[in-house]
Protein backbone atom coordinates (compact mmCIF):
# COMPACT_ATOMS: atom_id res chain seq x y z
CA UNK A 1 0.00 0.00 0.00
CA UNK A 2 1.32 3.22 -0.93
CA UNK A 3 0.02 5.95 1.67
CA UNK A 4 -0.38 9.90 0.77
CA UNK A 5 -0.99 12.81 2.66
CA UNK A 6 -3.37 15.51 1.64
CA UNK A 7 -1.67 18.75 1.51
CA UNK A 8 -4.24 21.25 0.08
CA UNK A 9 -7.16 21.78 -1.38
CA UNK A 10 -8.38 24.55 -3.76
CA UNK A 11 -11.80 25.45 -4.39
CA UNK A 12 -12.58 26.57 -8.33
CA UNK A 13 -15.16 28.73 -9.33
CA UNK A 14 -18.02 27.63 -11.08
CA UNK A 15 -21.84 27.99 -11.90
CA UNK A 16 -22.76 24.58 -11.35
CA UNK A 17 -23.22 22.65 -7.93
CA UNK A 18 -21.73 19.43 -9.52
CA UNK A 19 -20.20 19.29 -13.04
CA UNK A 20 -17.78 16.69 -14.27
CA UNK A 21 -14.29 18.23 -14.59
CA UNK A 22 -10.69 17.36 -16.22
CA UNK A 23 -7.28 17.90 -15.40
CA UNK A 24 -4.03 18.55 -17.20
CA UNK A 25 -0.66 19.45 -15.21
CA UNK A 26 2.08 21.55 -17.03
CA UNK A 27 3.57 18.71 -19.34
CA UNK A 28 7.55 19.90 -19.68
CA UNK A 29 10.70 20.15 -17.89
CA UNK A 30 13.45 21.44 -17.65
CA UNK A 31 14.86 18.98 -19.68
CA UNK A 32 11.93 19.23 -22.49
CA UNK A 33 13.93 21.82 -24.37
CA UNK A 34 15.92 19.08 -25.74
CA UNK A 35 13.14 16.97 -27.54
CA UNK A 36 10.87 19.99 -29.02
CA UNK A 37 11.03 20.58 -31.92
CA UNK A 38 13.46 18.66 -33.07
CA UNK A 39 15.95 20.72 -30.62
CA UNK A 40 15.52 23.87 -32.76
CA UNK A 41 15.32 26.14 -29.46
CA UNK A 42 18.57 23.96 -27.12
CA UNK A 43 20.35 27.44 -27.17
CA UNK A 44 17.32 29.35 -25.32
CA UNK A 45 17.76 26.94 -22.35
CA UNK A 46 18.37 29.79 -20.24
CA UNK A 47 14.94 31.31 -20.75
CA UNK A 48 13.25 28.24 -20.81
CA UNK A 49 13.99 27.05 -17.52
CA UNK A 50 12.53 30.45 -16.41
CA UNK A 51 9.31 29.49 -17.89
CA UNK A 52 9.62 26.35 -15.91
CA UNK A 53 10.07 28.20 -12.96
CA UNK A 54 7.16 29.80 -13.86
CA UNK A 55 4.58 27.43 -15.04
CA UNK A 56 6.11 24.07 -13.96
CA UNK A 57 3.73 23.64 -10.65
CA UNK A 58 0.90 25.16 -12.70
CA UNK A 59 -2.55 23.00 -13.82
CA UNK A 60 -5.10 23.08 -16.03
CA UNK A 61 -8.48 22.21 -14.85
CA UNK A 62 -11.56 22.47 -17.42
CA UNK A 63 -14.62 22.67 -15.63
CA UNK A 64 -18.34 23.95 -16.40
CA UNK A 65 -17.30 26.04 -20.01
CA UNK A 66 -14.23 27.74 -17.78
CA UNK A 67 -10.39 26.88 -17.48
CA UNK A 68 -8.44 27.49 -14.71
CA UNK A 69 -4.67 27.69 -14.15
CA UNK A 70 -4.04 26.90 -10.78
CA UNK A 71 -0.27 26.41 -8.73
CA UNK A 72 -1.20 24.02 -5.77
CA UNK A 73 2.30 24.14 -4.35
CA UNK A 74 2.04 27.59 -4.74
CA UNK A 75 -1.27 29.24 -3.17
CA UNK A 76 0.43 33.22 -3.12
CA UNK A 77 0.27 32.84 -6.52
CA UNK A 78 -2.86 34.44 -8.68
CA UNK A 79 -4.52 31.83 -10.23
CA UNK A 80 -5.39 32.42 -13.85
CA UNK A 81 -9.15 31.67 -15.36
CA UNK A 82 -9.94 31.72 -19.14
CA UNK A 83 -14.57 31.82 -19.50
CA UNK A 84 -15.84 30.26 -22.98
CA UNK A 85 -17.46 33.45 -24.43
CA UNK A 86 -20.25 31.21 -25.49
CA UNK A 87 -23.18 30.86 -23.67
CA UNK A 88 -24.75 26.73 -23.73
CA UNK A 89 -26.72 25.06 -21.36
CA UNK A 90 -25.50 22.10 -22.24
CA UNK A 91 -23.25 20.15 -19.58
CA UNK A 92 -20.21 18.57 -21.04
CA UNK A 93 -16.25 18.20 -19.97
CA UNK A 94 -14.42 21.38 -20.96
CA UNK A 95 -11.29 19.73 -22.21
CA UNK A 96 -8.07 21.28 -21.80
CA UNK A 97 -4.50 20.40 -23.09
CA UNK A 98 -1.37 22.57 -23.02
CA UNK A 99 0.45 23.62 -26.00
CA UNK A 100 3.40 25.68 -27.45
CA UNK A 101 4.21 27.42 -31.16
CA UNK A 102 7.13 26.35 -33.24
CA UNK A 103 8.53 30.32 -33.47
CA UNK A 104 7.12 31.53 -29.63
CA UNK A 105 8.26 28.13 -27.31
CA UNK A 106 8.20 30.50 -24.38
CA UNK A 107 4.78 31.67 -24.75
CA UNK A 108 2.63 28.96 -23.14
CA UNK A 109 -0.76 28.44 -24.53
CA UNK A 110 -3.87 26.84 -23.56
CA UNK A 111 -6.64 24.58 -25.93
CA UNK A 112 -9.72 24.97 -24.17
CA UNK A 113 -13.12 23.15 -25.69
CA UNK A 114 -16.62 24.71 -25.29
CA UNK A 115 -19.66 23.87 -27.02
CA UNK A 116 -17.90 21.77 -30.63
CA UNK A 117 -15.12 24.95 -30.66
CA UNK A 118 -11.89 25.35 -29.72
CA UNK A 119 -10.21 28.25 -28.33
CA UNK A 120 -6.46 29.05 -27.85
CA UNK A 121 -5.70 30.83 -24.85
CA UNK A 122 -2.29 32.81 -24.42
CA UNK A 123 -1.41 32.14 -20.80
CA UNK A 124 1.09 34.47 -20.25
CA UNK A 125 -0.74 37.33 -21.66
CA UNK A 126 -4.41 35.84 -20.57
CA UNK A 127 -5.55 36.71 -23.98
CA UNK A 128 -7.80 34.81 -26.52
CA UNK A 129 -5.39 34.53 -29.69
CA UNK A 130 -7.46 31.60 -31.65
CA UNK A 131 -10.65 30.53 -32.13
CA UNK A 132 -11.53 26.91 -34.07
CA UNK A 133 -14.84 26.01 -35.50
CA UNK A 134 -14.24 22.09 -34.27
CA UNK A 135 -16.65 19.68 -34.75
CA UNK A 136 -20.37 18.14 -35.27
CA UNK A 137 -20.59 16.56 -32.05
CA UNK A 138 -19.26 17.25 -28.39
CA UNK A 139 -15.08 16.83 -27.89
CA UNK A 140 -14.48 14.23 -26.27
CA UNK A 141 -10.46 14.54 -25.47
CA UNK A 142 -8.00 16.21 -27.16
CA UNK A 143 -4.16 15.04 -27.70
CA UNK A 144 -1.06 17.04 -27.72
CA UNK A 145 2.16 15.48 -30.12
CA UNK A 146 4.73 15.20 -27.63
CA UNK A 147 7.42 16.71 -29.71
CA UNK A 148 5.49 18.86 -31.77
CA UNK A 149 3.58 20.73 -29.36
CA UNK A 150 2.03 23.11 -31.78
CA UNK A 151 0.37 20.31 -33.56
CA UNK A 152 -3.03 18.97 -32.04
CA UNK A 153 -5.81 16.34 -32.03
CA UNK A 154 -9.20 16.51 -30.74
CA UNK A 155 -11.54 13.63 -31.00
CA UNK A 156 -15.72 13.89 -30.79
CA UNK A 157 -18.89 12.15 -30.84
CA UNK A 158 -19.54 12.80 -34.48
CA UNK A 159 -17.11 9.37 -35.51
CA UNK A 160 -14.21 11.70 -36.34
CA UNK A 161 -10.79 12.56 -35.08
CA UNK A 162 -9.62 16.36 -36.54
CA UNK A 163 -5.67 17.57 -36.24
CA UNK A 164 -4.68 21.45 -36.25
CA UNK A 165 -1.24 23.09 -36.45
CA UNK A 166 -0.99 26.31 -34.32
CA UNK A 167 1.70 27.78 -37.06
CA UNK A 168 -0.46 28.35 -39.77
CA UNK A 169 -3.58 30.65 -39.75
CA UNK A 170 -7.05 29.64 -40.40
CA UNK A 171 -8.20 29.68 -44.24
CA UNK A 172 -10.85 32.47 -44.94
CA UNK A 173 -12.50 32.47 -46.59
CA UNK A 174 -13.06 29.32 -48.90
CA UNK A 175 -12.99 29.01 -52.25
CA UNK A 176 -16.42 28.96 -54.26
CA UNK A 177 -18.09 25.68 -54.56
CA UNK A 178 -18.76 24.18 -58.24
CA UNK A 179 -22.17 24.62 -59.40
CA UNK A 180 -24.26 21.22 -59.16
CA UNK A 181 -27.26 21.33 -61.09
CA UNK A 182 -30.20 22.28 -60.85
CA UNK A 183 -29.48 25.05 -57.84
CA UNK A 184 -28.09 28.03 -59.71
CA UNK A 185 -25.14 28.80 -58.10
CA UNK A 186 -22.52 27.61 -55.48
CA UNK A 187 -23.67 24.93 -53.12
CA UNK A 188 -22.49 26.31 -49.32
CA UNK A 189 -22.73 22.09 -48.70
CA UNK A 190 -20.17 19.54 -48.16
CA UNK A 191 -19.56 15.63 -48.31
CA UNK A 192 -20.53 14.03 -45.03
CA UNK A 193 -17.66 14.53 -42.26
CA UNK A 194 -15.70 17.08 -44.68
CA UNK A 195 -14.46 20.59 -43.80
CA UNK A 196 -14.84 22.37 -47.23
CA UNK A 197 -17.63 24.73 -46.32
CA UNK A 198 -18.35 28.11 -47.27
CA UNK A 199 -18.06 29.16 -43.69
CA UNK A 200 -14.71 30.21 -42.35
CA UNK A 201 -12.73 27.97 -40.05
CA UNK A 202 -12.07 30.69 -37.42
CA UNK A 203 -10.37 33.36 -36.67
CA UNK A 204 -6.60 33.99 -34.88
CA UNK A 205 -4.04 31.36 -35.27
CA UNK A 206 -4.15 27.59 -36.19
CA UNK A 207 -5.84 25.93 -38.87
CA UNK A 208 -7.23 22.39 -39.14
CA UNK A 209 -5.17 20.06 -41.55
CA UNK A 210 -6.48 16.68 -41.26
CA UNK A 211 -9.51 15.03 -40.64
CA UNK A 212 -9.73 10.86 -39.60
CA UNK A 213 -13.19 10.31 -40.79
CA UNK A 214 -15.60 7.46 -39.49
CA UNK A 215 -17.69 5.21 -41.74
CA UNK A 216 -18.03 1.97 -42.92
CA UNK A 217 -14.23 2.34 -45.48
CA UNK A 218 -12.68 1.45 -41.77
CA UNK A 219 -13.45 4.89 -39.56
CA UNK A 220 -14.70 4.74 -36.34
CA UNK A 221 -18.68 3.67 -36.03
CA UNK A 222 -18.84 5.41 -32.96
CA UNK A 223 -17.81 7.75 -30.65
CA UNK A 224 -14.31 8.69 -30.63
CA UNK A 225 -12.84 9.17 -27.17
CA UNK A 226 -9.20 9.02 -27.64
CA UNK A 227 -5.69 9.52 -29.72
CA UNK A 228 -2.10 9.51 -28.96
CA UNK A 229 0.29 10.88 -31.96
CA UNK A 230 3.62 8.47 -32.14
CA UNK A 231 6.70 10.08 -30.66
CA UNK A 232 8.67 9.65 -33.85
CA UNK A 233 6.67 8.31 -36.97
CA UNK A 234 4.12 10.38 -38.73
CA UNK A 235 0.85 8.20 -37.02
CA UNK A 236 -1.71 9.08 -34.76
CA UNK A 237 -3.64 5.65 -32.60
CA UNK A 238 -7.59 6.56 -31.98
CA UNK A 239 -9.96 4.79 -29.89
CA UNK A 240 -13.51 5.00 -29.18
CA UNK A 241 -16.76 3.38 -27.96
CA UNK A 242 -16.95 0.73 -31.11
CA UNK A 243 -14.31 -0.97 -29.23
CA UNK A 244 -11.58 -0.62 -31.75
CA UNK A 245 -7.93 0.76 -31.86
CA UNK A 246 -6.97 2.47 -35.47
CA UNK A 247 -3.85 3.58 -36.59
CA UNK A 248 -3.99 6.56 -38.98
CA UNK A 249 -1.16 8.54 -41.56
CA UNK A 250 -0.43 12.13 -40.24
CA UNK A 251 1.28 14.16 -42.04
CA UNK A 252 1.44 17.79 -40.53
CA UNK A 253 1.27 20.53 -43.10
CA UNK A 254 -0.45 23.64 -44.80
CA UNK A 255 -2.77 21.57 -46.78
CA UNK A 256 -5.67 19.98 -45.84
CA UNK A 257 -6.11 15.79 -46.20
CA UNK A 258 -8.78 14.11 -45.37
CA UNK A 259 -8.20 9.96 -44.59
CA UNK A 260 -11.15 7.50 -44.41
CA UNK A 261 -9.48 4.10 -44.12
CA UNK A 262 -6.70 3.48 -41.63
CA UNK A 263 -3.33 1.41 -41.83
CA UNK A 264 -4.41 -0.76 -38.80
CA UNK A 265 -8.24 -1.36 -37.16
CA UNK A 266 -8.38 -3.91 -34.94
CA UNK A 267 -11.32 -4.60 -31.78
CA UNK A 268 -9.19 -4.49 -28.76
CA UNK A 269 -12.31 -4.53 -26.13
CA UNK A 270 -14.89 -5.75 -25.16
CA UNK A 271 -16.28 -2.82 -24.26
CA UNK A 272 -15.76 1.15 -24.63
CA UNK A 273 -11.96 2.01 -25.03
CA UNK A 274 -10.98 5.15 -22.87
CA UNK A 275 -7.82 6.25 -23.90
CA UNK A 276 -4.55 4.71 -25.57
CA UNK A 277 -0.46 5.76 -25.37
CA UNK A 278 2.16 5.12 -27.17
CA UNK A 279 4.80 3.17 -24.93
CA UNK A 280 7.29 2.83 -27.87
CA UNK A 281 7.91 2.60 -31.68
CA UNK A 282 5.30 -0.53 -31.70
CA UNK A 283 3.91 -1.06 -27.77
CA UNK A 284 0.54 1.00 -27.21
CA UNK A 285 -1.40 0.57 -23.66
CA UNK A 286 -5.66 1.42 -23.68
CA UNK A 287 -7.39 1.97 -20.88
CA UNK A 288 -11.02 -0.11 -21.90
CA UNK A 289 -13.96 0.06 -19.46
CA UNK A 290 -16.60 -2.40 -18.49
CA UNK A 291 -19.46 -4.55 -20.33
CA UNK A 292 -22.57 -4.58 -18.92
CA UNK A 293 -25.48 -7.29 -20.26
CA UNK A 294 -28.72 -7.36 -19.02
CA UNK A 295 -29.38 -10.11 -16.27
CA UNK A 296 -32.05 -12.05 -17.28
CA UNK A 297 -32.08 -14.20 -14.06
CA UNK A 298 -33.14 -10.93 -11.93
CA UNK A 299 -36.85 -10.54 -11.81
CA UNK A 300 -36.64 -6.83 -12.34
CA UNK A 301 -35.01 -7.12 -15.33
CA UNK A 302 -37.13 -6.71 -18.83
CA UNK A 303 -35.57 -9.45 -20.13
CA UNK A 304 -37.63 -11.29 -17.55
CA UNK A 305 -40.65 -10.05 -17.82
CA UNK A 306 -44.30 -10.40 -19.31
CA UNK A 307 -43.83 -9.22 -22.94
CA UNK A 308 -47.74 -8.59 -23.05
CA UNK A 309 -47.54 -6.36 -20.21
CA UNK A 310 -47.18 -2.74 -20.56
CA UNK A 311 -45.75 -1.54 -17.37
CA UNK A 312 -41.58 -1.33 -17.47
CA UNK A 313 -39.56 -1.35 -14.60
CA UNK A 314 -35.58 -0.39 -14.49
CA UNK A 315 -33.59 -2.15 -16.26
CA UNK A 316 -30.61 -4.06 -13.91
CA UNK A 317 -27.52 -4.49 -15.12
CA UNK A 318 -24.93 -6.74 -13.98
CA UNK A 319 -20.77 -6.17 -15.35
CA UNK A 320 -19.62 -9.23 -17.57
CA UNK A 321 -16.35 -8.43 -18.22
CA UNK A 322 -14.32 -6.06 -15.71
CA UNK A 323 -12.33 -2.49 -17.01
CA UNK A 324 -8.72 -3.54 -18.35
CA UNK A 325 -5.23 -1.90 -18.72
CA UNK A 326 -3.95 -3.79 -22.14
CA UNK A 327 -0.46 -3.48 -23.59
CA UNK A 328 -0.84 -4.37 -27.34
CA UNK A 329 2.54 -5.03 -29.74
CA UNK A 330 1.99 -4.02 -33.59
CA UNK A 331 3.37 -6.08 -35.37
CA UNK A 332 3.61 -4.58 -38.68
CA UNK A 333 5.54 -1.33 -38.17
CA UNK A 334 8.41 -2.62 -40.12
CA UNK A 335 5.95 -3.35 -42.99
CA UNK A 336 4.67 0.09 -43.32
CA UNK A 337 7.89 1.99 -41.67
CA UNK A 338 10.97 -0.45 -42.89
CA UNK A 339 14.25 0.38 -41.53
CA UNK A 340 15.52 3.22 -43.42
CA UNK A 341 12.29 4.99 -44.83
CA UNK A 342 11.92 8.85 -45.26
CA UNK A 343 9.32 11.72 -44.74
CA UNK A 344 8.33 11.37 -48.60
CA UNK A 345 7.44 7.57 -48.26
CA UNK A 346 4.52 8.17 -45.63
CA UNK A 347 2.85 9.69 -48.83
CA UNK A 348 2.94 5.91 -50.30
CA UNK A 349 1.71 4.45 -47.71
CA UNK A 350 -1.01 2.26 -47.83
CA UNK A 351 -2.99 -0.50 -46.16
CA UNK A 352 -5.13 -3.37 -48.17
CA UNK A 353 -8.88 -3.94 -47.01
CA UNK A 354 -8.03 -5.94 -44.14
CA UNK A 355 -5.62 -3.68 -42.27
CA UNK A 356 -8.72 -1.17 -42.09
CA UNK A 357 -10.93 -3.58 -41.45
CA UNK A 358 -9.84 -5.95 -39.22
CA UNK A 359 -6.07 -6.30 -38.57
CA UNK A 360 -4.32 -9.62 -37.50
CA UNK A 361 -1.28 -7.47 -36.99
CA UNK A 362 -0.79 -7.32 -32.84
CA UNK A 363 -0.30 -9.58 -29.92
CA UNK A 364 -0.84 -9.19 -26.52
CA UNK A 365 1.73 -8.48 -23.86
CA UNK A 366 0.29 -8.09 -20.59
CA UNK A 367 -3.64 -7.34 -19.28
CA UNK A 368 -4.59 -5.88 -15.72
CA UNK A 369 -7.55 -5.85 -14.27
CA UNK A 370 -9.82 -3.03 -12.83
CA UNK A 371 -12.17 -4.69 -10.17
CA UNK A 372 -14.30 -1.89 -8.65
CA UNK A 373 -13.05 -1.04 -4.85
CA UNK A 374 -16.60 -1.59 -3.50
CA UNK A 375 -19.62 -4.33 -4.78
CA UNK A 376 -21.25 -1.96 -6.73
CA UNK A 377 -25.08 -0.62 -6.11
CA UNK A 378 -28.09 -1.41 -8.04
CA UNK A 379 -28.11 -0.18 -11.39
CA UNK A 380 -24.68 1.47 -10.78
CA UNK A 381 -22.73 1.89 -13.77
CA UNK A 382 -19.02 3.57 -12.77
CA UNK A 383 -16.61 3.73 -14.40
CA UNK A 384 -12.63 4.10 -13.79
CA UNK A 385 -10.73 7.24 -14.39
CA UNK A 386 -7.01 7.43 -15.60
CA UNK A 387 -4.23 9.60 -16.43
CA UNK A 388 -3.47 7.30 -19.58
CA UNK A 389 -4.39 10.07 -22.38
CA UNK A 390 -2.25 12.70 -20.41
CA UNK A 391 1.55 11.12 -21.87
CA UNK A 392 3.59 13.00 -19.56
CA UNK A 393 4.07 11.02 -16.62
CA UNK A 394 5.26 7.45 -16.24
CA UNK A 395 2.93 6.70 -13.38
CA UNK A 396 -0.89 5.76 -13.67
CA UNK A 397 -3.65 7.07 -11.26
CA UNK A 398 -6.42 5.08 -11.25
CA UNK A 399 -9.93 7.11 -9.65
CA UNK A 400 -13.11 5.67 -8.93
CA UNK A 401 -16.06 7.76 -8.49
CA UNK A 402 -16.72 6.01 -5.31
CA UNK A 403 -13.39 7.68 -3.52
CA UNK A 404 -11.30 4.92 -4.29
CA UNK A 405 -7.49 5.68 -6.15
CA UNK A 406 -4.84 2.98 -7.33
CA UNK A 407 -1.56 3.68 -8.69
CA UNK A 408 0.83 1.66 -11.17
CA UNK A 409 3.99 2.33 -12.92
CA UNK A 410 3.90 1.79 -17.29
CA UNK A 411 7.35 0.02 -16.63
CA UNK A 412 5.69 -2.47 -14.13
CA UNK A 413 2.47 -3.19 -16.98
CA UNK A 414 5.18 -4.20 -19.86
CA UNK A 415 6.45 -6.99 -17.41
CA UNK A 416 2.95 -8.17 -16.21
CA UNK A 417 1.84 -11.52 -17.63
CA UNK A 418 -1.25 -12.89 -19.24
CA UNK A 419 -3.86 -14.66 -16.85
CA UNK A 420 -2.68 -18.08 -16.41
CA UNK A 421 -6.04 -19.38 -17.83
CA UNK A 422 -4.28 -18.28 -21.54
CA UNK A 423 -0.71 -19.23 -20.59
CA UNK A 424 -1.01 -22.64 -22.79
CA UNK A 425 -2.94 -20.42 -25.68
CA UNK A 426 -0.31 -18.48 -26.13
CA UNK A 427 2.42 -21.06 -26.04
CA UNK A 428 0.26 -22.71 -29.28
CA UNK A 429 -0.77 -19.61 -31.01
CA UNK A 430 1.69 -16.26 -31.93
CA UNK A 431 -1.10 -14.11 -31.84
CA UNK A 432 -3.29 -13.60 -28.52
CA UNK A 433 -6.95 -12.47 -29.27
CA UNK A 434 -7.95 -9.47 -26.66
CA UNK A 435 -11.35 -11.53 -26.98
CA UNK A 436 -9.67 -14.85 -25.38
CA UNK A 437 -7.97 -12.39 -22.43
CA UNK A 438 -11.53 -10.72 -21.71
CA UNK A 439 -13.36 -14.01 -21.80
CA UNK A 440 -10.68 -14.96 -18.90
CA UNK A 441 -12.24 -15.83 -15.52
CA UNK A 442 -9.30 -14.56 -13.56
CA UNK A 443 -9.91 -11.10 -11.57
CA UNK A 444 -6.13 -10.80 -10.93
CA UNK A 445 -5.40 -7.15 -9.92
CA UNK A 446 -1.53 -7.51 -9.67
CA UNK A 447 0.74 -4.61 -10.14
CA UNK A 448 -2.06 -2.44 -9.15
CA UNK A 449 -0.65 -0.51 -5.76
CA UNK A 450 -3.93 0.30 -3.30
CA UNK A 451 -3.25 4.17 -1.99
CA UNK A 452 -4.23 5.29 1.59
CA UNK A 453 -5.02 9.11 2.08
CA UNK A 454 -3.95 10.32 6.00
CA UNK A 455 -7.03 12.02 7.11
CA UNK A 456 -9.46 11.36 3.68
CA UNK A 457 -12.34 9.56 5.12
CA UNK A 458 -14.21 12.27 6.81
CA UNK A 459 -13.24 14.83 3.75
CA UNK A 460 -14.48 12.64 0.97
CA UNK A 461 -17.73 11.11 2.30
CA UNK A 462 -20.44 11.65 0.34
CA UNK A 463 -18.56 12.97 -2.93
CA UNK A 464 -17.59 11.83 -6.30
CA UNK A 465 -14.73 11.99 -8.12
CA UNK A 466 -14.34 13.29 -11.69
CA UNK A 467 -10.64 13.41 -12.56
CA UNK A 468 -7.21 13.05 -11.71
CA UNK A 469 -3.58 13.26 -12.36
CA UNK A 470 0.18 13.16 -11.33
CA UNK A 471 2.34 16.30 -11.88
CA UNK A 472 6.11 16.24 -12.62
CA UNK A 473 6.99 16.02 -8.99
CA UNK A 474 4.93 13.11 -8.50
CA UNK A 475 2.32 14.29 -6.41
CA UNK A 476 -1.51 13.05 -7.26
CA UNK A 477 -4.53 15.86 -7.78
CA UNK A 478 -7.81 14.90 -8.02
CA UNK A 479 -10.84 17.12 -8.64
CA UNK A 480 -14.35 16.00 -7.48
CA UNK A 481 -17.43 17.11 -9.25
CA UNK A 482 -18.11 19.94 -6.74
CA UNK A 483 -15.02 21.92 -7.83
CA UNK A 484 -12.63 21.15 -5.31
CA UNK A 485 -8.70 19.96 -6.11
CA UNK A 486 -7.11 18.07 -3.75
CA UNK A 487 -3.33 17.46 -3.41
CA UNK A 488 -1.71 14.66 -2.16
CA UNK A 489 2.11 14.14 -1.21
CA UNK A 490 4.07 10.62 -1.09
CA UNK A 491 4.48 9.78 2.93
CA UNK A 492 5.66 6.09 2.84
CA UNK A 493 5.34 2.67 1.32
CA UNK A 494 3.94 -0.45 3.68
Amino acid sequence: MRTYQLVHRLVLPSDLETAPGVLQAFPWTCESISNLFDGKHRAQKESWDTVIAEYGGAVAVGRDKRANIVFPDEPSKTPKAFISPINSEIIEKTQVAWALRTNHPLDPLLVVTHNRCIFVWDVGRQSLIGFLRGHGGLITSIAVHPCSPNIFATTSADFTTRVYNLDILPQSPYPPHPRWRPWPGPSAASAAQGFDTLADQGSGIGRRIVLLAGGIYGGHLWDVLGAAFHPRLPLIATCGADRYVKFWRCVPGQSMIREDKPIFSAKLSAARIFSIAWLSDDLLMIHCGMAYAPSPDNPNSRASQDPNSEEESPLHYEKTVPARIVVFRWLGLQRFFPDGWTNDAIQHVRGISTDSQQSNSYTIISSLVLNPPNPPRHGEQQEWISNLGQQNHPRLIFAYPDPALRTVELTEMVTLQVPEELEGVTRDIKRLRLESAASATSASDQGLVHISILGAEKLWKNRVLSAAAVTNAGDILVLDSRGNLWGMRRVHDK
